[in-house]
């Protein structure tokens, strides 16, 4: 009996003594080294996306198109962006990456694609003049080349920022780009046309002798800005017809903007398509994305539809010597349009660097508006623009600023203000920390050493393991002082 017992409870201690080796080995094994996690993989890597894009690459093959849109056979964007097509001017080397963009394509992820379709009518905010357009009208080469998205806004805003956002991804300095030649058949189409004639205005609109729109759309009326080297569609429109169908069109009244016809002056209309189809006017409310305007084509040449026309205001009153003040005025940024966000291009600059500030703005009335948007810092108003919406419509406006001292500045637009470092040419651009942005760090912080303290609840640490040898070393004594009594007895 005695022996039997013997060889039972050895057996028994074996098995526990198998079974604790079993633990510590498991519980090693899952810890790792002490303090180190064995699952090292990537953290916050979303699913199906690829992490092996490194390369920014682009391919853009020779093909027959039929005016309205360009196939990129490939390309590579590592962090995300735009594909965009640049005209043959900047392919043969006469224009500049900006000042060439003819259509993007919509924000991509970061991965590898391909046939990518960009239709040729998605031109990008700030567009040059001429630019914009529904169709290619002609043979000839464009340019593929891949964008980065670095504002992050999911919007393409390399030529609204002139090149300072949205930058190309490059190779050894170079954008990364490919060319190739696109063939477009030859097609008839109807030419648009507007005459307007010179006239003396009776209340706040403008007659349109006659127009032409063979897609339908409207009549916008500029003022001479829109003539300038430095065309302004965006800011120089004044006035807008309501939806015109396909066809010829005689003696459109054009509602014009308050205050738009207040003295003599030079106007000019212009006929715009209905690209998207909804029979409203957008070109403003898209930053020139959307409803743009007719050009004719002769050859490879494009010429943008249009008309200009003197105009006499009767009873125009003019400012007396006497009414007139020199008295310096306090810096103010009211405006009657909303700013909706306020952003600058970089929170910290060299003496004498521009710095971009953006802001978007919108009018929030059921009519027309056209007023003042001042940018001020360091106690004056540095710069202002004349800006004129359609009611509800938003646009982007853009300044650019330079400081010859270095500090923090103050800069603000409406009721929005930025808070920006200017350091000495060859200081480093250590980066600005709010109040808010090291809440954020600390936030950040806390939730990164809770996570760590969660994720580390899956391993036994270095005192789990002496703990389950010590209890089963204390389980294996209590076998044995049983068995050492029964024994005994």
């Amino acid at each position: 009996m005695y022996r039997r017992g013997h060889t039972a409870i050895r057996r028994v201690l074996l098995g526990l003594g198998v079974l604790a080796l079993i633990g510590v080995l498991f519980a090693t094994v899952s810890a790792g080294p002490i303090g180190v996690p064995t699952d090292l993989s990537p953290v916050d890597v979303a699913a199906g996306q690829s992490t092996n894009v490194t390369n920014a690459t682009v391919t853009f093959a020779n093909q027959t198109s039929n005016g309205t849109n360009v196939t990129v056979e490939g390309a590579t964007l590592p962090k995300g962006g735009f594909i965009v097509i640049h005209s043959s001017g900047y392919t043969t080397g006469g224009a500049s990456a900006e000042s060439s963009v003819i259509a993007t394509s919509k924000y991509l992820k970061p991965g590898n694609y391909s046939s990518v379709t960009i239709d040729i009518s998605n031109a990008p905010p700030g567009n040059y003049p001429g630019l914009n357009r529904s169709r290619l009208n002609a043979s000839g080469p464009l340019t593929a080349m891949v964008h980065r998205d670095t504002d992050g806004n999911k919007r393409m805003d390399f030529v609204a920022s002139v090149g300072a956002n949205d930058t190309a991804y490059a190779s050894d300095g170079s954008p990364i780009t490919d060319s190739a030649g696109i063939t477009v058949p030859t097609e008839i189409r109807e030419q648009a046309s507007v005459t307007v004639r010179s006239q003396t205005l009776q209340g706040d609109s403008l007659t349109v002798e006659r127009a032409r729109l063979p897609d339908s759309g409207f009549l916008v009326i500029h003022n001479k800005s829109y003539l300038s080297s430095e065309s302004a569609p965006l800011e120089s429109a004044v006035g807008v017809s309501s939806y015109l169908e396909v066809g010829q069109h005689k003696g459109v009244s054009v509602p014009l903007l308050d205050g738009a016809a207040e003295e003599d002056q030079t106007l000019v209309a212009v006929p715009y398509r209905d690209t998207n189809g909804n029979q409203r006017y957008d070109y403003i409310a898209s930053d020139g994305f959307q409803d743009t305007a007719y050009e004719n084509w002769t050859g490879n040449q494009s010429v943008i539809v249009n008309d200009t026309a003197g105009v006499t205001v009767e009873d125009t009153e003019s400012v007396t010597e006497s009414e007139e003040t020199s008295t310096a005025t306090p810096v103010d940024t009211t405006t009657l349009f909303k700013i909706t966000t306020l952003s600058v291009s970089n929170r910290t600059a060299h003496v004498g660097d521009e710095v971009t500030v953006t802001a978007r703005i919108t009018n929030p009335r059921d009519s027309r508006l056209d007023g003042e948007l001042a940018l001020a810092t360091v106690g004056e108003s540095v710069e202002t623009q004349q800006v004129a919406l359609f009611a509800q419509e938003s646009r982007t406006v853009t300044f650019t600023h330079s400081y010859d001292a270095a500090g923090e500045y103050v800069i603000k637009v409406g009721d929005h203000t930025q808070q920006i470092r200017i350091v000495d040419e060859g200081a480093p651009l250590t980066p600005m920390t709010t109040t808010r942005e090291t809440s954020a760090n600390t936030n950040a912080n806390s939730s990164g050493s809770q996570a760590a303290k969660s994720g580390s609840g899956g391993s036994l640490s270095l005192t789990d393991i002496i703990l389950l040898v010590v209890l089963i070393g204390i389980l294996a004594g209590l076998i044995w002082a049983i068995f050492a009594i029964r024994k005994r007895i």
